[in-house]
């Protein structure tokens, strides 16, 4: 479909860097100043907010209906896009086989294998230890509460089989 377009552009020769490349139509590459700690940061932040919103739009306890999920998780994939991404994915598996294949920049191949586990982790925690805390549960669905009920209603089928009464 857009084959004329990228033949005017680059005049029929593919370049992978330069004024006239086309290798990012296809590949998300890091921009040219960007440097490997800057990307190593990039990629951590990222990937920890990323890890906290979701979080933050799964958890139970803050009744997001499961319909609007998707919505609201796109949403923020949007957003950390325009805002936070430096031109490196979050996802690895969105770009891993042309950067690998076609050898540019070689040295950023491992930010985005190590650097969102990370970032994951870290967003996972700070959820957790600013607001999954500090949550309280509601007693429908604690585990425990689950337990005493069903112990309950045990007690009472058999003391009613049994013919005794309380």
């Amino acid at each position: 479909i857009f084959s004329d377009a990228i033949n005017n552009f680059d005049n029929g020769t593919r370049f992978v860097s330069g004024p006239r490349s086309t290798a990012h139509i296809f590949a998300t590459y890091p921009q040219s100043y960007l440097s490997t700690i800057g990307a190593v940061i990039d990629q951590i932040v990222g990937a920890a907010v990323l890890c906290m919103g979701i979080a933050a739009i799964t958890d139970r306890r803050n009744r997001i209906p499961s319909f609007l999920q998707p919505t609201y998780v796109g949403g923020l994939l949007a957003v950390i896009g325009m805002c936070l991404a430096m031109n490196a994915v979050l996802q690895l598996l969105q770009s891993f086989k042309a950067n690998f294949l076609s050898y540019r920049s070689y040295k950023w191949f491992w930010v985005p294998i190590v650097c969102p586990m990370i970032g994951a982790l870290i967003g996972a925690w700070l959820y957790e230890f600013f607001i999954g805390f500090h949550i309280p549960d509601e007693p429908e669905t604690t585990y425990i509460h689950k337990v005493t009920s069903l112990l309950q209603f045990s007690s009472k089928y058999s003391d009613h089989i049994c013919g005794r009464t309380t």
